[in-house]
């Protein structure tokens, strides 16, 4: 499955490695095998055929749920260290 994302993008939430805004759409970095999107202003969320959930876009506040990131920002879907375990089935 292939999954594309174009918008703004000023916190990274369309997983494309950049916060450049894309008025094109463009591939999404992140898992191939994701069976499940959620996209918001700020941050996306995807979950993949194993029930693991991968996000993206503004940690302001610690909201993504990645254990001891430091970065503003998350440019690609990276793996939610807080629910590592876990079989997440729906994201919103």
């Amino acid at each position: 499955m292939f999954v594309w994302g174009w918008g703004k993008n000023k916190n990274g939430e369309l997983s494309l490695g950049v916060t450049k805004d894309s008025v094109l759409p463009r591939s999404v970095k992140g898992p191939k095998n994701v069976t499940y999107i959620s996209s918001g202003a700020n941050h996306s969320a995807c979950i993949t055929s194993d029930g693991e959930l991968y996000v993206c876009g503004s940690y302001l506040h610690e909201k993504l749920g990645i254990a001891e990131l430091r970065a503003t920002n998350v440019l690609k879907f990276t793996l939610c260290t807080n629910m590592i375990g876990q079989t997440v089935k729906k994201v919103a």
